[in-house]
């Protein structure tokens, strides 16, 4: 849960960084494709490691959601990519694609490292 927590406090505060108040002001969606690109891949990367290590009787209710987790996040992440492309304005292309960039490289780099970190802990290659 910790690891969690540490992974969106620092995709959060990596992205504020990068933003541009002013832009985001004037385009809504973009803001709302940023919380569905991260909201796609966290989703991804948790419901795959509960669905490898919890028990089922814990988790008889969300069941079907992990185990159709890679259709579900998929459908989320296309939704994410369609509100991109709808909220793409002419005079902003340079900063909604680098945004877009940026968003994804943050999500590779530390959900990465992190799930990667949450595997080993449960596998026991960190003791």
């Amino acid at each position: 849960m910790i690891n969690l927590v540490m992974i969106v406090g620092m995709s959060f505060e990596i992205l504020n960084l990068i933003k541009k108040k002013e832009k985001l002001i004037k385009s809504r969606f973009h803001i709302y494709s940023q919380d569905l690109f991260f909201i796609a891949i966290l989703y991804f990367t948790s419901a795959k490691q509960l669905y490898i290590h919890a028990p089922p009787e814990y988790f008889s209710t969300i069941r079907p959601l992990l185990i159709n987790h890679k259709f579900i996040s998929f459908m989320i992440y296309i939704i994410a990519f369609l509100v991109f492309i709808l909220s793409l304005e002419a005079k902003s292309y340079k900063y909604q694609f680098k945004m877009f960039a940026a968003i994804h490289v943050v999500l590779g780099l530390i959900l990465g490292a992190g799930s990667s970190a949450y595997y080993n802990i449960f596998n026991g290659l960190i003791w």
